[in-house]
């Protein structure tokens, strides 16, 4: 056995060596340079609890957003040069074409800038449903509609809401799920380098995408809200917290510079950062009855966003005016 173990092994050592056929080694690397998305801020509606056995609410709802541009970084950049550009050479073929290669010793500085552009909306409409079926127990769906630089963008959401009641003040626990569309403009840079018995090769493409993405991402809330039809307006305070993916996308539109054609790429070591903000929100408010049929409710969002890296504007007002209709 020791023999013909020895044998094989000789035969495919002459094989490769004769024929030159040495197996080759093509890592490719993909880096997110530069992107910005579009979007509101996920958000759910106010949920006002009283004694009702059941009840139909329908709520259009509007939030008005006061700083509708945020910037923040991405982990995982290219390395840059000391002037903080990725710095390729361009390599002329003799058929008249060309292509790109990194240049050798020059990107071995960290970026520093921030490579992440939220735009936020100034208005967000919301139209929400919630049916209540019992006094502890309800459902609810909506949707959410707002324009970013002349980008239309539709959200949605669900859940369900636990509630109790006291004489004069109810509390209500929701859960739920937010589906948020997000247009995002990224740049990623994809680079590949083949290694073989003859040294290695490497090149570099670049893509730009123009598209956007549906996310999916859960939030909880609490409210805490007093009943008293007998006084003028009453009081109520939301809790709550949600998470909201930003970035997470592959790479499709590639940058087309001249015929030279790379070929398909394989991802083997993808190392763009991807973006989840977590939002924790607390809305202190009032709301004032219209008879036994409707409500008025204003209110503001204070909002902290985390896990965005050097987040330049991480606390957010939203002003937000909403109508109960109680069937």
């Amino acid at each position: 056995m020791t023999k013909l173990t020895i044998f094989y092994g000789f035969n495919i050592l002459f094989f490769f060596t004769f024929f030159g056929c040495v197996p080759s080694t093509t890592v490719t690397r993909i880096y997110l340079q530069e992107v910005e998305v579009h979007g509101p801020m996920n958000s759910s509606p106010v949920h006002i609890t009283d004694s009702s056995e059941s009840s139909i609410t329908i709520s259009p709802r509007i939030a008005f957003n006061t700083k509708n541009t945020l910037t923040g970084k991405i982990d995982d950049h290219t390395l840059v040069n000391s002037q903080g550009f990725f710095q390729v050479d361009t390599i002329y073929n003799g058929d008249g074409t060309f292509s790109f290669q990194e240049s050798p010793g020059v990107n071995k500085y960290q970026y520093e800038e921030n490579n992440l552009t939220w735009y936020a909306p100034d208005v967000t409409a919301s139209l929400d449903f919630d049916l209540k079926i019992s006094k502890s127990f309800a459902f609810f769906v909506g949707g959410n509609y707002s324009v970013v630089k002349q980008k239309p963008i539709w959200g949605a959401l669900f859940g369900i809401g636990l509630m109790g009641t006291g004489e004069t003040a109810a509390f209500r626990f929701d859960v739920g799920l937010n589906i948020q569309e997000i247009p995002y403009n990224a740049y990623t840079i994809v680079s590949v380098t083949t290694t073989n018995s003859s040294g290695s090769i490497n090149y570099v493409t670049d893509y730009y995408d123009i598209s956007k993405k549906t996310q999916f991402n859960p939030f909880a809330a609490i409210t805490i809200n007093s009943f008293n039809k007998d006084w003028l307006f009453n009081m109520f305070f939301n809790a709550g917290y949600r998470s909201q993916s930003l970035v997470n996308f592959t790479p499709e539109d590639q940058v087309y510079h001249n015929p030279y054609y790379y070929g398909d790429v394989y991802v083997t070591e993808d190392l763009r950062g991807e973006v989840t903000a977590g939002i924790i929100d607390l809305t202190p408010g009032i709301y004032f009855n219209f008879g036994d049929s409707g409500r008025i409710i204003l209110g503001a969002k204070f909002n902290w966003i985390v896990q965005i890296e050097d987040l330049d504007n991480s606390f957010q007002v939203l002003p937000m005016l909403q109508f109960d209709f109680i069937l």
